[in-house]
């Protein structure tokens, strides 16, 4: 009897395939998927590929338990065949997907189906075999190219981020497929269930795969502890190249400026922000905005102007508020309880129409015009100590015991011309700079 079921599925998938073909227009498709808050905030990744036209799997390896190792029995591993995998995938509250399309011919589905089987009996291990593991052995079965090695420093975001593709919203995402009928929905059902799991020949100790993959392993950089790189800019860099400085790979994510006033009066409308915009969205690095804050002109009104300008170009993370020595000069002749009150006022107008922003500050200004006041500690920080190791920043404003950001230097990347500032996420990733946060 599995024989015949087996032979059914064979037959069924070769039906599949050249349904799924002709569809799609000679290609397939195959999507990675990201929780930036998963796992103690850190992150988390799943997996989607097609099965054929009507079908789509998708999948993960969850671990409730919050623990460092989970056996199979406890890990909460799903996997589903639907005919679209983005409602179980917003029930479980991912953000965002990257597709990654096949050429004719070179998807697997079936190697890709039963290592999703294999996956689901693997225990899952933080140092060893966490999410980034399942998803990429399940992408590379399935025949996805160029795919980041699975990240050694628990940071799935930054895996997630290195994969080619541009980044889709999971909440408004459609994926679309031809509605099965009964017979495929029958044929489907046994072919899962006669297909038995599989182990990738990269994950088989002593096979020439598994020796290849441990050199690849050996030989790939080592990261910078648990930390995304990335960079603030301006029209002062001139014209950047997006393209390049996503194929860097040192940049995962972006904030660009909207406006910088010099001359109090003047709010400096900057040139490049819509065109940083466009080409952040368009190499699929995450994206955010901040503007240059104006002690002595009114809070509110800078919030509004950065709404206005800015016309929903606001990207992925929080806006932000560069609070400076020139922020707070130009209201030299205000009270500290002035100064923050205004501030206060910029800050909650943002987060009523945009979302909670992020104060961009230093330790030498917060004490020189803002008299080291806890008042606004609730925000998030980006902290400007340069130069400085990017995980630790040695000199803090008073009012915060944490950072979200900290810009450690100024420094050169591949498609940007000159100096750029350079920054660091804490090692909980993006989840900790999310608007949605």
């Amino acid at each position: 009897m599995n024989g015949l079921l087996l032979l059914i599925a064979r037959f069924w998938q070769f039906i599949a395939e050249l349904s799924s073909r002709r569809q799609n227009g000679g290609s397939m498709r195959s999507a990675a998927f990201v929780r930036y808050g998963g796992a103690n905030g850190m992150g988390h990744v799943g997996w989607a590929f097609d099965l054929s036209q009507s079908e789509v799997n998708a999948g993960a390896v969850e671990n409730p338990l919050g623990t460092p190792t989970c056996d199979p029995a406890t890990m909460g591993y799903w996997d589903d065949s639907s005919s679209t995998p983005m409602a179980s995938m917003q029930q479980r509250a991912y953000n965002d997907l990257k597709f990654i399309a096949l050429p004719k011919g070179e998807a697997e589905v079936e190697a890709a189906y039963r290592t999703a089987k294999w996956v689901g009996l693997q225990p899952y291990c933080a140092f060893g075999r966490n999410c980034l593991d399942d998803t990429y052995d399940v992408l590379r079965s399935y025949g996805v190219p160029n795919l980041p090695l699975p990240s050694r420093d628990l940071l799935p975001d930054k895996w997630f981020i290195d994969l080619d593709g541009q980044i889709e919203p999971v909440a408004t995402y459609v994926w679309p497929t031809t509605p099965p009928t009964a017979l495929q929905r029958i044929a489907a059902h046994l072919a899962r269930s006669a297909v038995p799991p599989l182990e990738p020949t990269w994950r088989t100790p002593g096979h020439p795969d598994w020796h290849d993959f441990q050199s690849k392993l050996a030989a790939a950089a080592p990261g910078e502890g648990s930390m995304l790189k990335g960079v603030d800019v301006s029209a002062d860099q001139g014209t950047i190249v997006w393209s390049t400085v996503k194929a860097s790979r040192q940049v995962s994510f972006v904030y660009a400026r909207v406006f910088h006033s010099r001359v109090q009066g003047n709010f400096g409308d900057d040139t490049a922000f819509a065109t940083s915009h466009d080409g952040c969205k368009g190499a699929g690095i995450p994206f955010g905005a901040y503007f240059f804050y104006m002690a002595a002109q009114d809070g509110a009104a800078q919030a509004d102007h950065f709404i206005q300008v800015a016309e929903g170009r606001y990207g992925d993370l929080a806006p932000m508020v560069d609070v400076e020595e020139g922020s707070g000069a130009q209201g030299w002749g205000d009270s500290v309880a002035a100064r923050i009150a205004n501030l206060e006022a910029c800050l909650e107008r943002i987060t009523a129409k945009i979302a909670e922003p992020i104060v961009y500050t230093n330790q030498d200004t917060w004490h020189e015009f803002f008299g080291d006041s806890t008042a606004l500690s609730k925000y998030r920080l980006w902290v400007a100590d340069a130069p400085a190791p990017p995980s630790s920043p040695a000199h803090m404003p008073a009012g915060w015991s944490t950072w979200a950001i900290h810009q450690y230097a100024i420094g050169q990347i591949p498609g940007i011309h000159g100096s750029v500032d350079l920054d660091c996420l804490n090692s909980k990733g993006l989840a900790l700079i999310r608007r949605d946060v």
